[in-house]
């Protein structure tokens, strides 16, 4: 009786186990799931466009600021400082002879 069951039940198994076991060949449906990807990419850029100009208002908005602190209290009350060298003549010298 084993001789005929394990046959048999092995048999079966031989033939269903490609069918369970097959991959699904088919393709996702490209339009949908680039439409996806594309709203997702595109809700990604625009928020950070957004954060991008709001940043730079933020940066405007400070620069007004600080240019109205400026001007009502300098920080620098001479603008016109001479910060150039003096030019009297003198040369510095190398003490070192070159080297060969």
């Amino acid at each position: 009786m084993f001789a005929k069951i394990f046959p048999a039940t092995l048999g079966v198994a031989l033939l269903i186990a490609p069918a369970l076991s097959a991959q699904d060949n088919r393709k996702p449906s490209p339009t949908r799931q680039n439409a996806d990807v594309r709203e997702a990419r595109d809700t990604e850029d625009s928020r950070a466009i957004q954060e991008a100009i709001a940043f730079e208002r933020h940066k405007d908005a400070a620069a007004e600021r600080q240019i109205r602190l400026e001007a009502r209290r300098p920080s620098v009350t001479d603008n016109n400082a001479d910060r150039s060298a003096p030019n009297e003549g003198r040369v510095a010298k190398d003490e070192k002879p070159p080297k060969k």
